[in-house]
């Protein structure tokens, strides 16, 4: 097996510090791997095991035996630090948790100035704990330490991705070695008017970052992401969420679920158009007119309204200046809130991702210093 570890921006003594995992090897090797350093840098620890542990296992085996391999070498390394296998449930290593805003724009080929497809992404989050409360002294901020992994398996396909809530199994937004890029985004809408239903421990079946990162080790496009949503069984352990999908061939996607969960909605995007989604579900509104009113700037409604509209005033081909200006245009970078907090929202990161090149540009919040916001610049990683 192959390891290495770099602190690629920030420091203890700033917002978040953000390190690039790299690791080739087997999907045992790489589950034990994730779980020594979710276990020594964060303390996580696996979920208490239920008598549904063993169809949840057996699931896996039928359906995603690589992230099987990966929970058994999970459960080889807490073995060594006496935990017991037959008790605890090795599936996640959450070391964090939150709900994220997101404004996220697929660029087709055609309408890009180099001719590579690019996906666009902001992540919004509160800068204080998950509730959004002030960390007290001995607590960091929610995600404070987010990762990048970077994975050579020698079953399935070699991914990079962004991971900040959970080391072994949870995907925010990734590329593969075949081109599919995966993001998520917050559902607000079914949290806002709806009684939610999260598991808040895993069940059987694939959690709402499970389900990405199958798709990159299985998928290497659209159509075989399509089938791979329809075919395997959803839950949330913590909020519903909806996706978009993209691939080196310029198709993309988004796929939603109705509140209940007991209907899926997929909206392919336009090879000649850019596809937006916010944290609304597309499904709801025929057209921007039957949007609610408000007066937040920064709302999930008022965001894909200024990038669509942003698109529309300049004509293609788009070039990445461009593009990072249209993210830029929707980021949270002053006294606007996601949801209520004590602590603001920013944008903690933008990542773009060049599907033709499988790489990524991703710039970091790194905090405030006399009212100005630092941020890392522009990080290029590639696959």
């Amino acid at each position: 097996m192959f390891f290495e570890e770099k602190v690629i921006t920030g420091s203890p003594n700033e917002f978040m510090e953000v390190r690039h995992l790299k690791i080739r090897g087997s999907n045992f090797d790489i589950g034990k791997k994730l779980a020594e350093i979710a276990y020594n840098n964060h303390h996580a620890m696996p979920y208490p095991a239920t008598t549904k542990y063993k169809y949840q296992l057996e699931y896996f085996k039928n359906n995603y035996p690589i992230l099987l391999d990966r929970i058994q070498g999970a459960t080889d390394y807490f073995s060594n630090i006496n935990i017991e296998d037959n008790s605890y449930d090795f599936s996640s290593l959450i070391y964090s948790s939150g709900l994220p805003g997101c404004s996220v724009v697929f660029y087709p080929p055609t309408t890009t100035e180099h001719g590579s497809p690019v996906v666009s992404r902001n992540f919004d989050f509160t800068t204080g704990t998950i509730t959004g409360e002030i960390p007290a002294d001995n607590e960091k901020p929610a995600f404070a330490n987010p990762y990048i992994l970077e994975l050579h398996p020698d079953e399935g396909y070699s991914s990079l991705c962004v991971s900040g809530y959970e080391m072994l199994s949870g995907v925010l937004d990734g590329i593969n070695s075949e081109g599919l890029v995966v993001t998520l985004l917050a559902d607000d809408d079914a949290i806002t008017h709806y009684p939610i239903e999260p598991t808040y421990q895993p069940q059987v079946g694939l959690n709402e970052l499970q389900i990405l990162r199958l798709l990159l080790d299985t998928c290497a496009n659209i159509e075989e992401a399509k089938k791979a949503l329809h075919m395997n069984k959803h839950y949330y352990t913590l909020y519903p969420l909806h996706f978009l999908i993209a691939d080196k061939y310029g198709n993309s996607f988004v796929w939603e679920q109705s509140h209940g969960r007991n209907k899926e909605f997929t909206f392919d995007g336009d090879k000649n158009h850019p596809q937006v989604v916010t944290n609304f579900p597309l499904y709801k509104y025929q057209s921007e007119s039957q949007f609610p009113d408000t007066d937040d700037r920064l709302s999930m409604y008022n965001r894909f309204c200024n990038i669509k509209e942003n698109i529309k005033r300049n004509k293609a081909p788009y070039s990445i200046n461009f593009i990072k200006n249209v993210n830029q245009q929707v980021s949270f970078h002053d006294h606007s809130h996601l949801r209520e907090s004590q602590c603001p929202t920013r944008t903690l990161w933008h990542s773009i991702y060049d599907i033709e090149d499988r790489t990524i540009l991703i710039d970091f919040y790194l905090g405030e210093e006399n009212e100005t916001i630092k941020r890392s610049g522009y990080i290029h990683l590639s696959l």
